[in-house]
């Protein structure tokens, strides 16, 4: 890969990180202000990345500018356009993740009032189950923000998980861009490829699911500080001041996310400036740069994005962290836990996840942590890597495989290379640490989209191989990463192809095309999330309450159901007057 094409990349990929910073701080100071979201911000905070853009290639040729500002606009456009024609059919997605961003987009202010306060809002034409706010109040709401814009924007609230394939790209490009001066292009695209398109991303992008999104910015951490450590990295001249500003816009998108992203953020910057100071006489620069920025982008994402979370969990609940700690808080992983996983510790729990066959949470039984013979599986097993978020196995059902030759290859790359490569061992050893480190303090790092970044581990491997001139084992590893990937992406695009048939607005066409409809899941409870996208196709139809449909006999309504959880029942000629 030429010089300037991986240059290309670092820009491109460092402008659209920016850009997800700057949307969702843009919005925070407009929600703090007494606002709402505003599209006009989002439009803005594109026109000021594309200018930085090319502000920041000024010394380059005309044709890599062009091709830079053509790249994000490209990678924007075609990001918008996916999250449109997929349709999310998850769990979360529509029991609290569409909520926020419909509520967000229909003028809910999250610093200032309870999304109950919106609800029963005059003119509001969406209920939400009271149930659900604890989740919509107090959770971290950066892809919220980004999200509400882009519904605004477009009119249809799919749009809005755009976030998921921009951070995919975003990986995908600094990677590519940082590996391309050191193992070459072949090898640095392939990497970036598995880096981007992890189990994790793969069976989210299509949802609001913000597990890949998460993983994605931590790897986007890892890219930039380890640059900083690698002796051999050659940076271009324009870059310095750009690494800084994407490490700051990571940081501040990350720590608002989930609340496991301010763990994630503080624990890989606290390792890295950690070593950056053991380094003092060489590294000192860097190591202030590191803490500075650092500093600076928490004060902005605790303070400014973190104001409808962080700032207000503290001042309402007196707990920044709230419902997740503390005396009053919500246990969401012993419940989604084998039994067997009771009184282990972090490390054996982590284990057996990854080594044992895939289990769910089923209608059909219990999750179970069976252990088997590595690289192999059972159909049951492949019939659960449609669900968006796989308790035992997430990983794939080849990864506990994998796990285990990318241990034997990076013990064999130690022994063999250690002496001789001292000076790169910081950057190969560091994000292996931190991500060590986060397995035994994160409650549930057992599950996969808990340590969305695991890919780290065989990557980090791979790379070292391709650095080492192993060639063979180099794409041996990556093919079965690649194939592990492959066996997710499948159901999950079969699930979307099913999905279209019949679309959403076949089905209310053929129930009358006026119609009232309530929403709720094969399993019970309510998923309001799905009323966004019946709004969004057909503005005229009624949403009924809890209450409006137990009191309408059952053979009124056709039932539509989705594929997933997902099943609505339409009210012919029931449709809104007003």
């Amino acid at each position: 890969m030429r010089t300037r094409w991986s240059e290309v990349l670092l820009a491109v990929g460092a402008a659209v990180t920016v850009l997800l910073a700057v949307v969702v701080v843009g919005q925070s100071i407009v929600l703090i202000a007494g606002g709402t979201v505003q599209p006009a911000v989002t439009v803005a905070s594109l026109l000021l990345v594309l200018v930085g853009l090319w502000f920041v290639l000024r010394r380059s040729g005309r044709s890599e500018r062009l091709i830079a500002i053509i790249g994000l606009l490209l990678v924007v456009g075609v990001s918008i356009v996916f999250a449109m024609l997929t349709i999310d059919l998850s769990w979360d997605g529509n029991q609290y993740h569409k909520v926020a961003t419909g509520a967000l987009a229909g003028g809910w202010n999250p610093v200032w009032e309870s999304i109950s306060a919106w609800n029963v809002r005059p003119g509001n034409p969406v209920p939400v189950p009271e149930d659900y706010a604890i989740w919509n109040d107090h959770y971290p709401k950066a892809s919220y923000l980004f999200a509400s814009s882009l519904y605004q924007l477009t009119g249809t609230i799919e749009a809005g998980k755009a976030f998921n394939a921009l951070m995919m790209f975003a990986v995908f490009a600094l990677v590519a861009g940082y590996l391309a001066r050191r193992i070459g292009r072949w090898p640095a695209l392939t990497v970036a490829l598995l880096a981007a398109v992890t189990p994790v991303t793969v069976a989210q992008v299509t949802t609001y699911y913000v597990d890949g999104m998460l993983g994605g910015l931590i790897l986007v951490m890892v890219v930039l500080l380890t640059m900083w450590v690698d002796p051999g990295w050659e940076a271009p001249d324009w870059w310095p001041a750009v690494q800084v500003a994407t490490l700051a816009a990571a940081i501040v998108v990350l720590v608002n996310v989930k609340f496991t992203g301010l763990v994630y953020a503080g624990l890989f910057g606290v390792v890295y400036f950690a070593w950056l100071c053991i380094r003092w006489r060489t590294l000192r620069r860097a190591a202030l740069t590191v803490l500075a920025t650092g500093a600076a982008a928490l004060a902005v994402g605790l303070l400014v994005v973190g104001a409808s979370s962080y700032v207000r969990n503290t001042v309402t609940m007196g707990n920044p962290l709230y419902p997740l700690i503390g005396g009053d808080s919500v246990d969401i992983i012993t419940m989604n836990q084998p039994d067997s996983f009771d009184g282990l510790d972090p490390v054996s729990k982590f284990v057996l996840a990854n080594l044992s066959a895939a289990s769910n949470d089923s209608v059909s039984g219990p999750i179970e942590a069976v252990l088997k013979i590595p690289f192999t599986f059972t159909s049951d097993e492949r019939g659960l890597l449609g669900a968006v978020d796989v308790r035992i196995g997430g990983y794939g059902v080849w990864f506990g495989g994998i796990l285990i030759v990318a241990l034997a290859l990076g013990v064999y790359l130690l022994v063999r290379h250690a002496r001789s490569s001292t000076a790169m061992l910081p950057a190969f050893l560091l994000p292996l640490v931190a991500t060590a480190i986060g397995i035994l303090i994160v409650d549930g790092s057992w599950w996969a989209r808990y340590t969305p970044h695991l890919v780290l581990l065989p990557l980090i491997v791979l790379i070292a191989l391709f650095a080492t001139r192993a060639r063979i084992l180099a794409w041996l590893l990556a093919a079965l990463l690649a194939v592990n990937v492959a066996l997710i992406a499948q159901p999950h695009a079969l699930v979307q192809v099913w999905a279209a048939s019949p679309s959403l607005e076949e089905a209310i066409d053929e129930a009358g095309g006026c119609v009232a409809v309530y929403s709720l899941s094969n399993t019970g409870g309510v998923m309001p999330g799905m009323l966004f996208d019946v709004e969004d196709t057909a503005p005229e139809t009624r949403f009924l309450t809890t209450e409006e449909y137990e009191d309408i006999p059952e053979d009124e309504f056709v039932s539509y159901r989705m594929v997933g959880f997902v099943e609505l029942e339409l009210l012919p000629d029931g449709c809104r007057t007003d």
